[in-house]
């Protein structure tokens, strides 16, 4: 099963992955292979790798995360923006307000019409303490996904919206919180924890 380092683990992991990263440039196989990923599953980054900038995120580590998402970036251009998607919602989670705010700006000024952007856009918000920017961002969302007929894309955005309904939904006057819940205001989403041996180029 996959666990989540300490931060100081974390820290010295995005340290040696932004070094090696820089030894395979445009090269995304080679460097799967190197970090131990059999030959014939190297077409798929190993998933603590695809994992790395929502962990660090998590963790308070943005700048960790930004430099973690260039050097993938480098590694495999086509994951650009699905990377800056992350690096946005782990700017998020770290409390880097403005930094956030201005990587959200940025997708949206170069994909408007991206279905993973208004998504990662909405999670980022979430995770702000913006729940309405967030529905915005998922409703357009899901008029992306019907004007493609993605039907998988429309469930994710949904389902997105669903969770939000449910954290915006007030509590019955007496109730108790179910054993082990803890409030969130925030979804361990596919950009992150949920994206398993994949490479989703949006």
């Amino acid at each position: 099963m996959y666990a989540v380092p300490e931060p100081a683990e974390l820290a010295d992991r995005a340290r040696l992955v932004i070094e090696a990263a820089g030894w395979f440039p445009g090269r995304a196989i080679d460097f799967a292979v190197a970090l131990g990923e059999e030959p014939d599953l190297a077409d798929f980054l190993p998933d603590w790798l695809v994992n790395l900038v929502a962990d660090l995120g998590r963790a308070g580590l943005g700048a960790e995360a930004v430099a973690v998402g260039d050097a993938l970036a480098t590694v495999d251009p086509g994951l650009r923006s699905m990377l800056d998607g992350d690096v946005a919602v782990a700017l998020a989670r770290a409390g880097l307000v403005d930094q956030a705010l201005a990587k959200i700006e940025e997708r949206m000024t170069r994909w408007p019409d991206d279905f993973w952007v208004r998504v990662h856009a909405g999670d980022a918000l979430l995770a702000l303490g913006d729940p309405g920017g967030a529905a915005m961002h998922f409703h357009a969302a899901v008029d992306l996904a019907e004007q493609d007929n993605d039907f998988e894309a429309r469930s994710d955005a949904i389902e997105r919206l669903q969770r939000l309904e449910r954290l915006n939904r007030p509590e019955p006057r007496g109730s108790k919180p179910e054993p082990g819940r803890r409030p969130t205001n925030q979804r361990n989403q596919k950009a992150g924890g949920g994206r398993s041996r994949r490479k989703r180029r949006r």
